[in-house]
């Protein structure tokens, strides 16, 4: 590894006095003050390709929060390319600007997912793909760090999905497939089905039309059990909050769910028309 190396400097007293020249002299006085400007010129310039070069060499430096960064300076600062690895795993390769993540560069975060693209104070910002430690990927917009634009995702497990996003859920416009055939091009809002769309289900059938968040719930008086379908990712914690909110055991509660797609978490959570919809089926004798 280069390292830096700082020659001395004659002193400022040695270069400040030139060659003695006869006092009293026109020429002699014009011929010591245009003796002294080269070398004073020549100080300057050395000075300046001095840092220069220094600036241009591959340095490492670790700083007070265990991060090294090996890599090319500016005036102190991260300049040019580099490398910066945190303590706990987090690692970027790419170009600095002025000591600021800026440019293009591959960072590799603590929980294995590995993201190469564009960056901007220090996050991802503009284009770029990530590689996430499930094996799913996402490709295109990105947002102060965040998963905000157009692009395209697959999941891990093979669901395809290429549209808008908005803080990493399904937003705007959107084309949904799965690997079943269930396909759905249509709107989104907040990672929910929502607005218009057209839907393919996988026995060839076809919907096309005005598509809401919601949930049917059916009563079966003979046993005294619920069966809720929606469209959610975590069956037992829905079944479970949903028979609280009711007053009831969770096994009175089946959750019926379907080929629903990714959500980015929005469908692990339970929403007031989950134990409503129960509540108004017992109440009325049907879904």
């Amino acid at each position: 590894m280069p390292k830096t190396r700082c020659q001395p400097l004659p002193r400022p007293l040695d270069l400040a006095q030139p060659p003695h020249h006869q006092a009293g002299s026109g020429i002699g006085a014009d011929m010591k003050f245009s003796r002294t400007r080269p070398i004073l010129l020549s100080l300057a310039l050395g000075t300046a390709s001095l840092a220069a070069a220094q600036d241009a060499e591959v340095q490492t430096k670790q700083y007070d929060d265990g991060g090294i960064y090996e890599g090319t300076f500016k005036d102190g600062l991260q300049h040019g390319t580099g490398t910066y690895t945190l303590p706990n795993g987090y690692e970027y390769t790419g170009e600095w600007v002025e000591g600021e993540i800026r440019g293009k560069g591959v960072a590799r975060f603590p929980n294995g997912s590995v993201y190469e693209g564009e960056f901007a104070r220090g996050k991802p910002n503009g284009i770029g793909k990530i590689v996430f430690t499930d094996g799913g990927t996402y490709e295109g917009a990105w947002e102060d760090g965040k998963i905000t634009g157009q692009g395209v995702a697959i999941y891990a497990n093979g669901v395809r999905y290429e549209g808008g996003f908005l803080n990493a859920m399904h937003h705007g416009r959107g084309r949904m497939q799965s690997p079943g055939g269930y396909v759905y091009d249509g709107d989104w809002v907040n990672g929910i089905k929502e607005g218009m769309a057209t839907i393919t289900y996988p026995d060839g059938a076809v919907y096309e039309g005005a598509v809401a968040r919601g949930a049917l719930g059916e009563f079966d008086a003979a046993v005294g059990r619920y069966t809720l379908h929606t469209n959610c990712h975590s069956h037992f914690g829905v079944r479970g909050l949903t028979a609280q909110s009711l007053g009831v055991e969770p096994s009175d509660i089946r959750v019926v769910v379907r080929d629903i797609g990714g959500g980015f978490g929005m469908k692990y959570f339970v929403y007031p028309e989950h134990p409503l919809v129960l509540w108004a089926a017992r109440r009325l004798g049907r879904p």
